[in-house]
């Protein structure tokens, strides 16, 4: 990413942490304070063609994805490309569905899948 690629791609972030329908992405899920304890029994695998699939039936915590994980991976360089940052989005909402099934926390992932597509559109 060029200069201004990362600074728009930051500020994006950041308005994605801001974001009311981020709010249960924010932060890394908590299986114990949630009262979820089969969390990471499932499992969401992302490839680089972001081909996304259940795989192991468990969510290791080093492939669960939350928004200050993102954001603490673009601020460390760990992103080089736009694409790595919307795959790690991508499969932080494929791991909520996933987990979830139907219901509204699915209906938010998805409203918040939409709005972060257009935002990256504008960005383009």
């Amino acid at each position: 990413m060029t200069p201004d690629e990362k600074r728009a791609m930051s500020a994006l972030i950041a308005r994605a942490m801001k974001e009311p329908l981020g709010i249960v992405f924010r932060e890394p899920v908590d299986p114990v304070a949630l009262n979820i304890p089969t969390y990471f029994e499932v499992y969401v695998y992302s490839s680089l063609h972001l081909t996304l699939q259940k795989l192991m039936n468990r969510i290791p915590e080093e492939d669960a994805r939350d928004l200050s994980l993102i954001k603490s991976n673009f601020d460390k360089g760990r992103y080089t490309t736009y694409k790595q940052v919307d795959d790690d989005f991508a499969l932080m909402l494929e791991n909520a569905r996933v987990f979830n099934g139907e219901g509204e926390i699915t209906d938010t992932a998805n409203k918040f899948g939409r709005w972060w597509d257009a935002q990256r559109k504008k960005m383009e």
